[in-house]
């Protein structure tokens, strides 16, 4: 059963110990006008706490022994023994939460997926060195974050099978090589922005690119947004013609792609040599020709491609097809 509390009316039904021993799912809004006591809520397995004024979340959350999912939001503060909530999976922390984060939460032994927005009138920071000491994660979704720097700690992550940076590029100037991540196989690296943010700086798209040269097994790649302000910028060039380098004979694994927004006007070589790619992401090139679109589809025509000329979805086999 899920319950969710806001209002000042809400508080009736921390009164009903019966419900509250029921409740599987609990969503509070406004935590700093609640008195909680996390004894009354045994079964919760997932917890979501917000508050814009400053809220201590107390000690005995610890109590919530089958909680597997958690998300700490705005100005809550996450208790110095949060290393007891042993069966712990997820973790979600936005914005002021992440300033007050205690150090012993690396000593959560089954925390598998972390994700972290910091991005609201944040000030600007690097990555937590935390972060780097969870050796149990196998998500690490840092989408939407005001971070000056990425540390090459996050090599210390070798359980990790997904990485997402969306939006995230803006502040960096570096960005750390991730060859020692071989369990990766879903990444997303995308240059985009969201309204109000600043581009980031296309020269961190060849340390992208330099980043991931060596992780041979990735299945899932996400390089959209990374476009030049300026022609000079490009770096591959081909007449008035522009693309980004022919490196994906390095990804022989990669079943999805997404090039979206990278203003191109062809598509390197190499990824049209790729065998097991499924989908392949090139809407918003909109200098991509009919004549690119056609070489792209004979060359992938089991691949469902997104462009803006056309959707091209690969027709399935029937009895009565035999291809003659």
């Amino acid at each position: 059963m899920r319950l969710r509390i806001e209002n000042k009316q809400d508080k009736n039904k921390l009164k009903d110990k019966l419900l509250l021993n029921s409740i599987t799912v609990l969503d509070v809004g406004k935590a700093s006008e609640f008195d909680l006591d996390f004894k009354d809520f045994k079964q919760v397995r997932e917890l979501s706490l917000m508050s814009k004024k400053t809220y201590q979340i107390p000690k005995n959350l610890s109590e919530l022994k089958q909680l597997t999912k958690l998300s700490v939001l705005g100005n809550c503060n996450l208790p110095n023994n949060i290393y007891e909530l042993e069966n712990l999976e997820e973790l979600y922390i936005s914005d002021e939460a992440l300033l007050t984060v205690p150090n012993d939460i690396k000593e959560i032994k089954n925390l598998k997926k972390l994700r972290i927005t910091f991005y609201d009138n944040i000030e600007f920071q690097p990555t937590p060195d935390w972060i780097y000491d969870i050796k149990s994660l196998q998500e690490l979704d840092l989408t939407l974050c005001k971070f000056t720097k990425i540390s090459d700690k996050i090599n210390n992550l070798t359980n990790l099978e997904t990485l997402e940076m969306d939006c995230s590029f803006t502040l960096l100037s570096s960005f750390p090589n991730l060859s020692k991540l071989k369990k990766l196989r879903k990444i997303s690296l995308s240059g985009e922005s969201v309204i109000g943010q600043r581009m980031p700086s296309y020269s961190l798209f060849p340390l992208v690119l330099e980043s991931i040269k060596e992780l041979s097994q990735i299945e899932e790649l996400n390089l959209s947004g990374w476009r030049p302000k300026k022609k000079s910028e490009w770096l591959v060039v081909r007449g008035k013609e522009y693309s980004i380098p022919d490196i994906f004979d390095r990804h022989p694994n990669l079943t999805h792609l997404n090039l979206r927004d990278m203003n191109l006007s062809f598509v390197p070589n190499t990824i049209l040599q790729l065998k097991k790619l499924k989908e392949l992401n090139l809407t918003w090139n909109k200098n991509i020709s009919n004549e690119e679109m056609h070489r792209i589809i004979k060359h992938l025509p089991k691949c469902k491609i997104e462009s803006d000329i056309m959707y091209y979805k690969p027709k399935k086999k029937t009895a009565g097809n035999t291809g003659v």
